[in-house]
């Protein structure tokens, strides 16, 4: 089991998109600042935590997706998704009007103790 010290951060597919595309918004460099946090996040003791939701919603970047889990090694952990983690995102979803994808990966975040890393305004 990975150290209880280590940082986790639940990284929404969203920024991976940034740092894939080298995205902007036209004021700011967002795949300037994916790759920033990501290279912190390989110098210091953390650990990235995804998901199968993730690499489903990333199909489109499944080799850039795989070198980067390859290149990180340890520093990435794939978790599941549980069923109670979906039931309890559909119910959330409709209460609140939200996406269930987005739900499901903020309680994928809470479930494995990660601060989930996105730019959707749902958060």
């Amino acid at each position: 089991m990975e150290n209880k010290a280590e940082k986790r951060f639940y990284v929404d597919a969203c920024v991976w998109r940034d740092y894939f595309e080298n995205r902007g918004d036209g004021i700011r460099p967002l795949g300037e600042f994916a790759f920033g946090f990501l290279s912190k996040c390989s110098d210091k003791k953390c650990l990235i935590v995804y998901s199968e939701l993730t690499l489903l919603e990333l199909k489109d970047f499944d080799g850039k997706m795989r070198e980067v889990i390859s290149e990180f090694g340890n520093k990435m952990l794939e978790v599941p998704v549980l069923g109670k983690e979906v039931e309890e995102a559909v119910k959330i979803s409709k209460e609140r009007k939200l996406p269930t994808n987005d739900a499901i990966h903020s309680l994928i975040a809470r479930d494995n103790g990660a601060i989930i890393i996105t730019r959707d305004f749902h958060f």
